[in-house]
């Protein structure tokens, strides 16, 4: 049978009896019928008036039939059933007797609904008012002293569209919004120093700032430029734009001399900014006036002959004591007169000159008159001594320098004279002293001679000992070599270090080219630097049939290699061989000591991976199948460390036509839900694993999407694409 007839007669019986069950429900008056109202029937017609609602009954002849009341109306009260669609209210009826077909009509009046609208002012308060439902409200311009009003909004955060009517559909509140006024106090410092206005919010209270000005006492701050005494203000709250006006006194400073022994001068009080020429003419005796000055150490750049009086000042006259000369008149051929200054009031310290063959007797006033010698005594004047003399003995001094250099090898002294012998000089010697025999007999020796006879002194000496070192910077130890001065020594020209090769020596440590020597002479402490420049060798690649990034390949010496790993079809790399025959050590890393060819060393490979990319959160991978294997005999892991590793569902490994050719020859691995990073991937197959690393997978971007941004991730995923914890996967 058929299901959906058996169901549409069910409901259309269902109806049926619902609508008998409906008809006997609405109240009919039994009344006695004749056999003519048998066999005439009248239809009532409801119209409900809405949603095009009518529903029609079907009564006999003279039966009388009471209206049903209507099912509640959202919105609306039931007002009456009327035979006129006008609502006359002559033909409004409760129950019609059925003498003819009738229609009647439902009359609804809608219900009127009251609402409340509030103000959030921030100010003064609005008493809420009441309006009838759809009443469009204008709401009024407000004012606040201090703020601007910024319209009407209907959320406390202000956002959304500023409204001016609102339309009463239920209970409303409007919030006010207003914005803080700024006002700018601006300083008018009457020439003291600039101070930038301050711009605040209405109502901000502002202490006032001290001003300053050179020469000026300040005396507050005033609202008026008048300065009246009862706008004197050291704080302004701003309710306006205001400006404050700085009051001054003008300030008094005193100039005062400091005269260093000269006839005192008053001191001069005056106001700021005074100018005052300082006097020229100052009298001390015994000394010349030199100037004014505003340093006690009469410091040149401080010399003045004015000054302005912008703080209290002294001034310091600086004197210049008078000097006389006196000339000393030698009276000897061939030596010149002696002239010496004296200060002003000084008694003279006078010497007599040293002169060879001569011996001082005394000073003269008056060259022509012995009689009146010179007396020592203050100096008020320039005056000439004369000197007197009597001849005496002189000696010679012979100095032998034996090589060494000396400003003078003879000297003449008088008898009795005690001279100090000089040091002489040699290069690459010592100097042992003076003595006065040529074998340097120790009682010999001296530092001075006094004289009583001509005399020879010889000079000793004791050549220098130097050391050549050799800094051989990891190379062959050389030791070091101590000889006499001015020895020449050659460089050893065969030095070794393993992996380099010798360079020459140097004198600097930065190998100056200038520096570089295969010989030295000693006339100093000297070292020497072996340069050394590292050994460069070759490592070649055979790959045996494989590809490689590069075949060959050269390095500084003892360089740690990690060496590249070949690829070839069909095969797994094993390692690299240093025998052609693959018979020999094996290496993944190498030390370069020397030149070198390795060897690719395969087997046949077990695994076989055919492809693999990451993507945006994701990665794939293709593996040639293994003879009697199907994909559930793969295990496939994944790892950020390549240490601890995550296997994949079984389900997203599966068969695959790598090569579009109809066979499925191949698997496929997808991983799913990665986070942006670097991966590696481990693929199994009956024990035997292949890892592949530096698997790029990226981030997707989601922007444009319908969940970008997302704080908590879409779904069963997290926002770096990983997979939330407890999800549930379903493959299909």
């Amino acid at each position: 049978m058929n299901i959906k007839k058996i169901i549409k007669a069910f409901l259309i019986s269902a109806f049926a009896v619902t609508g008998v069950t409906a008809i006997t429900s609405c109240g009919v008056k039994d009344e006695p019928k004749t056999e003519e109202q048998n066999n005439i029937e009248y239809t009532i017609t409801l119209n409900y008036n809405y949603d095009g609602k009518t529903e029609s009954v079907k009564k006999e002849k003279g039966t009388t039939y009471t209206l049903p009341t209507p099912d509640a109306r959202e919105g609306y009260t039931f007002a009456g059933w009327y035979t006129s669609d006008s609502y006359a209210e002559t033909s409004k009826v409760t129950e019609v007797t059925l003498t003819s077909n009738v229609t009647v009509y439902a009359k609804w009046e809608k219900v009127i609904s009251k609402y409340t609208l509030s103000y959030s002012t921030g100010t003064e308060q609005i008493s809420p008012e009441q309006y009838d439902e759809n009443t469009v409200v204008t709401l009024p311009e407000m004012t606040r002293e201090g703020y601007t009003f910024d319209g009407w909004y209907l959320n406390s955060g202000y956002t959304g569209n500023q409204v001016t009517t609102v339309t009463m559909t239920k209970n409303i509140t409007v919030y006010a919004k207003w914005t803080i006024k700024k006002f700018t106090l601006t300083y008018n410092t009457n020439g003291g120093n600039e101070i930038s206005p301050n711009t605040k919010n209405y109502n901000t209270e502002i202490t006032l700032i001290t001003p300053v000005k050179e020469g000026y006492k300040f005396e507050g701050w005033y609202t008026t430029a008048t300065f009246d005494s009862e706008s004197n203000v050291e704080k302004v709250t701003l309710t306006s734009d205001v400006t404050v006006y700085a009051k001054w006194t003008v300030k008094e400073y005193t100039l005062t001399y400091e005269v260093n022994g000269a006839e005192e001068i008053a001191s001069v009080k005056d106001v700021y900014n005074t100018k005052i020429t300082l006097p020229t003419e100052l009298v001390k005796e015994g000394y010349t006036f030199k100037g004014w000055y505003t340093t006690s150490t009469f410091d040149e750049t401080s010399k003045v002959t004015e000054v302005t009086l912008t703080s209290n000042v002294t001034v310091y006259a600086k004197f210049e004591i008078n000097t006389f000369k006196i000339t000393l008149d030698l009276g000897i051929t061939g030596e010149d007169n002696i002239e010496i200054e004296v200060n002003y009031g000084e008694i003279p310290n006078i010497t007599p000159p040293y002169v060879v063959g001569k011996e001082f007797e005394g000073w003269l006033i008056d060259k022509d008159n012995s009689k009146v010698p010179y007396v020592e005594a203050k100096v008020y004047n320039s005056f000439t001594l004369y000197a007197t003399w009597k001849d005496i003995t002189t000696f010679k001094i012979t100095l032998e320098a034996n090589g060494g250099t000396l400003d003078d090898n003879e000297i003449e002294e008088n008898s009795g004279t005690t001279y100090t012998l000089p040091t002489p000089t040699r290069e690459g010697y010592t100097f042992d002293g003076w003595y006065t025999t040529e074998t340097f007999d120790e009682a010999s020796k001296v530092t001075e001679v006094t004289l009583s006879s001509d005399v020879t002194v010889y000079a000793k000496w004791t050549i220098k000992e130097f050391t050549l070192t050799y800094e051989v910077n990891g190379g062959t130890k050389t030791p070091a070599v101590k000889d006499e001065y001015n020895t020449k020594i050659t460089l050893p020209t065969e030095l070794t270090k393993e992996g380099y090769t010798f360079k020459g020596w140097y004198t600097t440590s930065t190998f100056d080219e200038t520096s570089k020597v295969t010989e030295v002479t000693l006339t100093s402490d000297v070292t020497v630097y072996a340069k050394f420049e590292i050994n460069k060798y070759t490592i070649t690649l055979d790959a045996n049939g494989g590809s490689l990034e590069y075949t060959s390949k050269t390095y500084d010496y003892n360089t740690k290699v990690t060496l590249p790993t070949p690829t070839k079809e069909g095969y797994e790399f094993v390692a690299w061989n240093d025998s052609k025959n693959l018979d020999g050590a094996t290496y993944d890393t190498f030390n370069v000591t020397s030149d070198i060819t390795l060897y690719a060393e395969y087997v046949e490979a077990k695994i076989n991976v055919l492809t693999y990319q990451g993507g945006n959160e994701t990665l794939y991978l293709y593996a040639a199948l293994a003879t009697g294997k199907t994909a559930s005999d793969y295990k496939v892991e994944y790892s950020l460390d390549n240490l601890t590793y995550t296997e994949i569902d079984q389900e997203l490994i599966r068969l695959a036509d790598y090569n579009n050719d109809g066979n499925n020859d191949s698997i496929r691995a997808d991983i799913v839900g990665l986070a942006s990073n670097i991966y590696s991937v481990r693929i199994t197959l009956d024990g035997n694993s292949k890892v592949i690393n530096n698997i790029k997978v990226s981030e997707q971007d989601r922007s444009g999407y319908a969940h970008f941004n997302y704080s908590d991730g879409v779904g069963a995923y997290n926002d770096d694409g990983t997979l939330k914890t407890g999800a549930i996967v379903i493959y299909v």
